[in-house]
């Protein structure tokens, strides 16, 4: 039986490594972000770290984190994350995760609601989260037909401008 072999280049990149790593381990398991993020954890990487403790905490995933934290969950927020680029921003991040978790509290939605909610947060000047949680607990058999992003952001400007 043939064995084969390997010729790793020299890097003292740490990105770089990590790809080579997720390269030479997807033989058997495409590595997830749960990989990713023990890799940049275990070298020190705070945003990481923190990362994975609010996972822990919250059991929101990864992608769900990166939309709270760093305010993207595009394929370039990805990229980022993969190769260790990630800047979060704990104080509006924290705000965030409050309103997140609050209105989960309510009715527990698919994480998908989320690539709409932040977004919608966002643009909202002077954004009153009570306004939109008394609204929101008055509207629920409506955001029972959200399935897709659009539907979700569409619904939120809806239920946010209700009188």
């Amino acid at each position: 039986m043939e064995i084969p072999y390997i010729i790793i280049k020299e890097s003292e990149s740490l990105p770089e490594i990590v790809d080579i790593m997720s390269k030479l381990n997807n033989c058997f398991k495409k590595w997830t972000n749960d990989h990713y993020a023990n890799c940049y954890c275990a070298v020190g990487m705070s945003d990481y770290i923190f990362l994975r403790t609010k996972k822990g905490q919250t059991k929101l995933s990864y992608a769900s984190l990166l939309n709270i934290y760093h305010g993207t969950d595009s394929g370039s927020g990805y990229k980022k994350f993969k190769e260790g680029n990630i800047k979060i921003n704990i104080e509006s991040g924290d705000i965030m995760l409050k309103y997140v978790l609050s209105m989960f509290k309510v009715k527990n939605l698919s994480e998908r609601s989320l690539r709409a909610f932040v977004p919608f947060c966002k643009s909202i000047t002077n954004y009153d989260h009570d306004k939109f949680l008394n609204n929101f607990k008055r509207s629920l058999p409506v955001m029972d037909d959200c399935f897709e992003t659009t539907q979700f952001y569409n619904k939120f400007v809806e239920i946010y401008n209700k009188k």
